[in-house]
């Protein structure tokens, strides 16, 4: 069997898997229940595979600095970008890109900045 789980560092799991919940709709698989620092959260979101972990510098697992530059970055498919901006926005989260219709595409598009600094951007198909 082949697939794909993506793992990110965040300074608390359990703080990011809330917000993930209410802007993302994340669905929560498994928990820890350790001390901060040694925690982690397995999910599902928009069909991917997610966990979070919580930062712990003594096995190298760092969170990414809010305002650095970002190399990385995931694309999610969700069914409504301005909802999903909105959500985000009240959540904290910055918008990098609004949502913009690209109609050679067929697509409207944002990317938006979370608290944790991971940088997402969300598509929506337009037909």
């Amino acid at each position: 069997m082949n697939g794909v789980k993506i793992s990110l560092v965040v300074n608390d799991c359990f703080v990011a898997f809330d917000l993930y919940k209410k802007v993302f709709d994340a669905k929560e698989l498994h928990r820890t229940s350790l001390s901060k620092g040694q925690n982690r959260i397995a999910f599902m979101m928009c069909g991917g595979s997610f966990q979070l972990f919580d930062e712990n510098r003594k096995f190298l697992l760092s969170a990414p600095a809010k305002l650095s530059p970002r190399s990385v970055w995931f694309d999610l498919l969700v069914d409504d970008v301005e909802l999903t901006v909105q959500k985000g926005k009240d959540a904290g989260f910055l918008v990098f890109e609004p949502a913009q219709f690209l109609e050679d595409f067929g697509r409207v598009f944002a990317t938006i900045g979370d608290p944790f600094g991971y940088m997402w951007m969300l598509h929506e198909i337009v037909d």
